[in-house]
């Protein structure tokens, strides 16, 4: 069976001063959390190097994003929000994943007009006409 993740209880006055930008304050809640988040992102199916680039990503957008600066302690729980955060980046991260998988990431390039050839339409009356065009 699966260690439990644990979320230690949120040191408020530390998200308060990351808040205010204090680095040291940042670099403690992401010692605090990160372990939990990427066993958390581990657990939805993430090998290792994947779900330590997507725990990165969590901290990077809470700390870029503003999200940090709204977090209220009366609001709720911190880890809520880290966990809600995590969610939506593991959502995107397998939605642009399935669109790679379709070709979401291959450029299509046109060729120029000069090197199109003319077809001449098919006269398709029946399946057998088609296929003998063909």
């Amino acid at each position: 069976m699966a260690e439990p993740i644990y979320f230690g209880s949120t040191i408020w006055d530390v998200v308060e001063r990351a808040k205010r930008g204090d680095e040291r304050a940042v670099d403690q809640l992401i010692r605090t959390y990160q372990k939990p988040v990427t066993q958390f992102i581990r657990r939805q199916g993430f090998d290792e190097h994947a779900a330590e680039d997507l725990a990165q990503e969590v901290f990077l957008r809470i700390s870029r994003q503003g999200i940090l600066k709204r977090v209220l302690q009366s609001g709720g729980k911190f880890r809520s929000l880290l966990i809600g955060v995590t969610k939506n980046i593991i959502h995107e991260s397998r939605r642009t994943a399935g669109a790679k998988k379709r070709g979401g990431d291959v450029e299509i390039r046109r060729l120029p007009s000069e090197s199109r050839v003319e077809v001449p339409e098919a006269p398709v009356e029946d399946d057998a006409t088609f296929d003998q065009y063909w």
